[in-house]
């Protein structure tokens, strides 16, 4: 696998590592097993999300975005 190989290659697994990722749920396992504790997982903001606030009233797009923005924390 991809982040094993990396490890073999030098990258010290018990350094802090920020990864940002997709979101995609397999991808943070991954990290996870490999890297453990040591591994900051980051996901992308959903741009879909931000793109499609101007569907909604004018008075609930603060508060959408702001889940938005958490869930992507």
């Amino acid at each position: 696998m991809l982040l094993a190989d990396l490890v073999d290659r030098g990258l010290d697994p018990e350094q802090a590592i920020l990864f940002v990722i997709d979101g995609g749920k397999a991808l943070r396992k991954a990290i996870k097993d490999v890297f453990g504790e040591h591994a900051l997982v980051q996901p992308l903001p959903s741009p879909q999300g931000a793109q499609r606030l101007h569907l909604l009233p004018e008075r609930d797009r603060p508060q959408i975005l702001a889940r938005i923005r958490a869930r992507g924390r």
